[in-house]
């Protein structure tokens, strides 16, 4: 039987030069005209030998294309004309270009000390979260706390530091996760560490609920791939989610999984007997009773816009009743299987369903129970010896 689990200004004359590759400026001086003639829409500019020329279009183009490339080129040269009487007047105003280079001096210098502020806050943030909750071997004082509470509000709360500290605190999350599941025992005081950074985060309740659910599916998957469930496993699972403040009702189908591996692993042979007056269905005086239950059938066709490019459809929901000879699901009408045709027992646990292939058919026999895994280790356990 397979389990399977289908389950990121420079100061002085200005240039400017027209290429290919765009726009750029270097030096440059008094001067600057348009020329339109037959070899169609050109730029000059310069003084003192640094000179710019450009093509903007060609004789061969048609009126509109002209006319377009003439708007820019005019464009362009008004452009050209205010920065190089801007540069002459600052040029006979000395004092004027000394206030505004020591404006901008300050500026710049202004905006590198905030920028360093901002990120020594972050820093300090971080580090605090770190130390207070990730190394620190007890749980946070509410000193300790506040201080963290104090550390978060000097970093900017707009701009990019929004998302800059939601990275940050993110990384404290996870880290301060790996830390407390490295045992795979929650204690009480690693709850409180992560609900307190939860509160100081202001972790949106689905987020942290979607984590913890991540954290879970993973230990879930790991115990289930042998398909065998351990002692130790089971009780790992229940720690995490009692540890974890983990809702029943969100992982209520994985728990019932792990509960049906459980019981199914239990089962030995010879199977417990049943009284054949306890069975809905007709059971003959030749077969044994061993299972009495709900059950379903299910057919299933190829369709490209599903996971598995198949679509599956119920065809008989019902009673189920499990002998030493044969399964049936019985509704309106009836699907029986007789265990001494099957071949081969898949269970696909996402959906809980039990694939019966059998010698005589191609096709599968698609099965579900309210204990899929259960089911089908009887079966197994039965074919064997039918």
């Amino acid at each position: 039987m397979g389990l399977f689990l289908r389950k990121a200004f420079s100061s002085g004359p200005v240039r400017l030069n027209l290429s290919k590759g765009g726009l750029g400026v270097s030096g440059g001086a008094k001067g600057a005209r348009v020329s339109l003639g037959p070899s169609g829409v050109n730029l000059f500019g310069g003084r003192g030998g640094l000179y710019y020329r450009k093509r903007v279009s060609g004789a061969k183009r048609r009126e509109g294309s002209s006319v377009s490339g003439c708007l820019l080129a005019l464009v362009f040269l008004a452009v050209i004309a205010v920065v190089i009487a801007a540069v002459n007047w600052l040029g006979e105003h000395p004092w004027v270009a000394a206030g505004l280079g020591v404006a901008v001096l300050t500026g710049l210098t202004c905006w590198l000390v905030v920028g360093y502020r901002r990120k020594t806050a972050l820093r300090d943030y971080r580090a605090a979260l770190e130390g207070g909750l990730v190394s620190a071997e007890d749980s946070p004082s509410e000193e300790a706390m506040r201080e963290m509470a104090r550390l978060r509000e000097r970093v900017p709360h707009s701009g990019k530091w929004v998302d800059r500290l939601a990275r940050t605190e993110g990384d404290v999350y996870q880290a301060l996760m790996d830390r407390v599941l490295e045992d795979g025992v929650i204690t009480e005081d690693e709850r409180r560490r992560l609900r307190a950074l939860e509160d100081l985060a202001g972790i949106p309740p689905e987020v942290v609920l979607s984590v913890k659910l991540e954290v879970f599916q993973a230990a879930y998957m790991d115990a289930v791939a042998d398909r065998r469930i351990t002692e130790e496993e089971y009780e790992r699972l229940r720690n995490l989610a009692s540890g974890l403040e983990i809702p029943a009702e969100g992982i209520r189908s994985e728990m019932s999984v792990v509960e049906d591996i459980r019981r199914a692993q239990d089962l030995e042979p010879p199977l417990e007997e049943l009284d054949p007056d306890e069975s809905p269905l007709h059971v003959t005086r030749n077969e044994t009773l061993h299972l009495v239950g709900t059950g379903q059938v299910y057919t299933r066709r190829r369709d490209e816009s599903q996971p598995d490019g198949w679509l599956y459809s119920l065809k008989r929901d019902g009673e189920l009743v499990l002998t030493d000879r044969r399964l049936r699901v019985e509704d309106s009408g009836t699907t029986t299987v007789k265990l001494d045709e099957i071949e081969d027992l898949e269970v696909d646990l996402d959906r809980g369903y039990i694939f019966v292939s059998k010698a005589d058919s191609g096709r599968p026999t698609i099965l579900s129970s309210s204990q899929p895994v259960r089911l089908a280790r009887m079966l197994d356990l039965l074919a064997g010896e039918a």
